[in-house]
């Protein structure tokens, strides 16, 4: 104690490291008073010299004993976190960094799923959803997000629970582990239905309906209707159909779509396309983690059901309400199927389609068909004569 009231009281006669991790501006020197043992001294020194920028992290949290200040009386903090780094950096994405996680900071709460380089946020005030890939490099963490820019921030790890990000842009966010044993428990009931999803058998049949006649194949797991793909609450895809990304046809129709927006002032970009099976199960785990499982079977499709999987979906510029009667919804909703797409999931149809109103939510059926589902007025169920409900 009295150690520490000396230390506080001390006020002049400091001498100045300059670092250069605290060029952001959230501190601009350390001081360290002359009263100050020289092996702490040197402690504070290689804190600030070391190769795992340990200064950078403690500018992350800021003042570290709340005094308005970096000084000595930050030291047993910043050596905590030297320690923490150092265990935690080489193992970050195999081992730590999956997961749900929440954040906390000045750009709000969000929920982050990450799952071995892929991942998904969604904020919780405005219902924006987004995917993304992310890397971790040292302290160094980079997500990027389809058609922009790569978003990088500096990594701080306080336990293998708790981590801060500060990014490029010097907003901080300060995130909390939420996996529990209830998701584990989800999982588990989730790979049940991934070996469900694998017992098919090739046939195929025909069946009537209001708009004709047609035929149903299954072929390997995966279930064909007149042609076209289906992937909905009746029908599944098997734990292993994987494209590896939009398939290049529908990548193709995007771009002369986007093209064609453009031209019209209207600016399209992909916030969600492709989703593996794996990474599927993972987000609905997440969701019912947070919402429980009626709710999130309103908005989020259980593994081998999402559209997404399929390779010819994708969510357009923001998965959220607010998307909706914004000028991008109308013309995509007034456009799409002059490229191939349709509105998959319209208003009003949501017994029908099994999912709430999505107006950024689109499939690619090829310019033919997508032209006769958007001219019928019928949700793809209709038109093809079929329901979309679990059967579990």
């Amino acid at each position: 104690m009295k150690i520490l009231k000396t230390l506080i009281s001390l006020a002049t006669a400091s001498v100045m490291i300059n670092s250069p991790f605290f060029a952001d501006g959230a501190v601009t020197s350390l001081a360290i008073t002359d009263n100050v043992s020289q092996s702490n001294s040197a402690d504070i020194k290689n804190i600030h010299d070391s190769d795992i920028a340990i200064g950078e992290s403690n500018a992350i949290r800021g003042d570290n004993n709340g005094d308005g200040k970096v000084d000595i009386l930050d030291l047993p903090i910043m050596k905590r976190s030297q320690v923490s780094s150092q265990t935690h950096t080489a193992t970050t994405i195999t081992n730590i960094l999956t997961g749900q996680w929440k954040t906390e900071g000045t750009i709000g709460v969000r929920d982050f799923t990450f799952d071995n380089g892929t991942g998904t946020f969604f904020m919780e005030d405005t219902g924006f959803q987004q995917d993304f890939t992310y890397t971790v490099q040292g302290v160094s963490f980079i997500m990027n997000i389809p058609y922009t820019l790569p978003l990088t921030a500096i990594m701080t790890w306080t336990d293998s629970s708790h981590f801060s990000l500060k990014w490029n842009d010097g907003t901080i966010e300060h995130f909390t582990s939420v996996s529990n044993n209830s998701v584990v428990q989800n999982n588990t009931q989730q790979n049940t239905v991934e070996q469900q999803n694998t017992q098919h058998s090739i046939s195929n049949s025909q069946y009537s309906s209001s708009t004709g006649q047609h035929t149903i194949q299954n072929i390997n797991g995966v279930t064909y209707i007149d042609g076209i793909l289906i992937a909905n609450k009746t029908y599944s895809l098997p734990a292993n159909y994987n494209p590896g990304g939009l398939l290049p046809e529908v990548e193709s129709a995007f771009l002369e779509m986007a093209r064609c927006a453009w031209n019209d002032g209207i600016s399209l970009w992909i916030c969600s396309g492709f989703r593996s099976y794996e990474y599927q199960r993972t987000l609905y785990n997440g969701y019912i983690s947070m919402y429980g499982k009626d709710a999130t079977d309103t908005f989020s499709a259980r593994p081998g059901h999402s559209e997404h999987q399929t390779g010819m979906a994708m969510d357009i510029i923001e998965a959220s309400s607010a998307f909706e009667g914004t000028p991008a919804a109308i013309w995509l909703a007034e456009n799409c199927w002059k490229y191939g797409f349709i509105i998959r999931y319209p208003k009003g149809k949501e017994s029908i389609t099994g999912y709430k109103y999505e107006p950024w939510h689109i499939r690619y059926l090829g310019k033919e068909t997508a032209k006769a589902v958007y001219d019928s007025g019928l949700t793809l169920e209709e038109y093809l004569g079929i329901n979309s409900v679990y059967s579990y």
